[in-house]
């Protein structure tokens, strides 16, 4: 325990004899309840300890994420997306105990065993949700109501971007921890953001310019309507109408009319 109180002192949290007690007990029912159904790979305190609880600690300096300084979590309220054994939801609830934290996972036998782990620790504003997140985050409860969404980058960050971002408010922060190498994913993401906005402006366009009328018969027709459309039109627009209507003056031409 005194490597985990080091760690996390070097991350800017000094936990207290009550803490290191919490992290202990949490320790004894991961090691235990992992005998008894596949709750997590690792078996030993050394690979919990650090896999686990100091990899979840991290999060809270700026290597971990975007956020300086552990004291900017106190009263945020959190969720944890597809939590498993609570990582990184109770480790960080363990260290910052004025955070107001949401634990979601899909799978029953593990939202079964964090109800466990919140009442054997008395966490206080600790909810335990079994459900999906893409179900949840239709719930007006749940939509746009986080300061800080979690998640363990299990998946591609395009994957996770759809499930976590629709939880955090305004100005919310959207933490996903992530190894080396994942520049490709970045990438990858931003691109899609791009062309999402870019589509976005394209459908706004389209729906902004005046619909052209039938193309008339004749040439005099077509002069006609060309005038009509350019006096309504806005100034962006009318160089695209008249190119449009020169046209069909041609194609008109060519048809001998």
């Amino acid at each position: 325990m005194d490597f985990l109180r080091a760690a996390a002192h070097k991350l800017g949290v000094n936990l207290n004899d009550n803490q290191q007690a919490q992290f202990e007990r949490y320790r004894e029912l991961i090691e235990l309840r992992s005998k008894q159904f596949n709750l997590t790979g690792l078996k030993t305190w050394e690979k919990i300890r650090n896999e686990l609880f100091i990899r979840s600690l991290r999060v809270l300096s700026p290597a971990g994420g975007n956020v300086p300084t552990p004291e900017w979590f106190t009263g945020k309220r959190a969720i944890d997306i597809g939590t498993g054994a609570g990582i990184p939801g109770i480790v960080l609830k363990i260290a910052l105990p004025e955070l107001h934290i949401t634990l979601l996972d899909s799978n029953q036998k593990k939202t079964n065993f964090l109800t466990e782990v919140v009442n054997a620790l008395e966490l206080s504003n600790t909810q335990v949700i079994n459900g999906r997140a893409e179900e949840l985050a239709q719930q007006i409860d749940h939509r746009e109501q986080y300061d800080l969404v979690l998640a363990r980058a299990v998946a591609r960050l395009n994957e996770l971007a759809e499930l976590t971002i629709p939880f955090a408010n305004i100005g919310g922060t959207v933490i996903l921890p992530k190894s080396h190498g994942s520049e490709e994913e970045v990438e990858e993401v931003a691109e899609a953001k791009v062309k999402k906005e870019d589509d976005e402006e394209e459908e706004e366009a389209e729906a902004s310019t005046p619909a052209a009328p039938s193309i008339p018969k004749t040439k005099a027709g077509v002069i006609n309507a060309a005038v009509e459309m350019l006096k309504k039109a806005k100034k962006h627009e009318a160089q695209q109408i008249f190119a449009k209507m020169v046209k069909n003056i041609e194609e008109s031409e060519d048809d001998g009319s």
